[in-house]
C-alpha cells in the first residue's frame, strides 16, 4: 500500500470525554514513519505524549487503510505543529464500493429549469438526502421536483458539491410531527448523478466513509 503526502487521515485517540475522531493529513513520509497534521480539539491541540497508541485510516480512490501507530515525537515548523507517527506493523484494507449506500441527511438544492411562455428559468428547490452514494441521492423536499434532469448541489461540511442528474422516480409521504401531532406530505425523489469527476465521487466517497465510521462508533449500525 502506497501512502502520499496530502492523504486525508481520520485519528481515533482517547481524550477526557472518552475516544474522539478527528480529521488530518499526511504531511511528509520517512522510511521510518510519516509526519501528520497535529489534531485539534475544541481550539486547542490535544496533549499526546511519545508512546502512545492511536488507531487510523487512511483514504485513498481504491479502499480505506486502517492501522495501529505509535506517537514518537511532536514537532512545530514555522509555527505549526505536527506530530510524528511511527510506521504501522500492518495494514488492513477495507474495501471502498462505489454503490454503498447510506441513509445521510445533509441539505440540498435542487435547481429545476422551467418556462413560461417563451422565458425559461430556474427554480431553486431546497431540501435534504434521505440516503446518499457515490452514484445517486435519495432527497426529500417540500415541493415537488417535476423535471428530467436538475442541477444538484449537496452541502457536505465544509465542502459545496455540485452535480447534474437525472431524475428516477419520485413520489410522496406523509410525516407525523412529533411535538403537534399534525400530519405533512412531503415529497421524495430518486436522483441518478452524471457525468461525475472522479475528484466529486471520491469527495462524495470519503464522507459517506466517515459518516460510517461514526454510526459504527456509536453502534448504530
Amino acid at each position: 500500500m502506497k501512502i502520499q503526502e496530502g492523504d486525508p487521515v481520520i485519528l481515533e485517540i482517547e481524550t477526557k470525554d472518552g475516544v474522539k475522531k478527528f480529521r488530518s493529513r499526511i504531511l511528509k513520509i520517512y522510511i521510518s514513519g510519516f509526519v501528520i497534521a497535529e489534531p485539534l480539539y475544541m481550539g486547542r491541540p490535544l496533549d499526546l505524549a511519545a508512546g502512545q497508541r492511536v488507531e487510523g485510516h487512511i483514504m485513498k480512490k481504491d479502499a480505506v487503510y486502517g492501522f495501529s501507530s505509535l506517537i514518537r515525537y511532536g514537532e512545530t515548523e514555522s509555527g505549526r505543529r505536527s506530530l510524528i507517527l511511527s510506521w504501522p506493523e500492518g495494514w488492513k484494507r477495507i474495501q471502498r464500493r462505489n454503490d454503498v449506500r447510506l441513509e445521510i441527511r445533509v441539505p440540498v438544492e435542487i435547481w429545476v429549469e422551467e418556462e413560461t411562455g417563451e422565458k425559461k428559468y430556474m427554480r431553486l428547490v431546497e431540501g435534504t438526502t434521505r440516503d446518499l452514494s457515490a452514484g445517486g441521492a435519495k432527497v426529500e423536499t417540500k415541493e415537488k421536483v417535476n423535471a428530467e434532469q436538475v442541477l444538484l448541489s449537496l452541502f457536505v461540511p465544509d465542502e459545496k458539491i455540485s452535480l447534474p442528474a437525472r431524475v428516477l422516480r419520485t413520489g410522496t409521504y406523509v410525516a407525523v410531527d412529533p411535538k403537534t401531532k399534525q400530519t405533512k406530505m412531503f415529497y421524495w425523489t430518486s436522483l441518478k448523478f452524471l457525468a461525475i469527476q472522479e475528484e466529486k465521487k471520491q469527495q462524495i466517497l470519503r464522507f459517506i466513509f466517515q459518516k460510517q465510521q461514526e454510526l459504527r462508533f456509536k453502534g448504530l449500525i
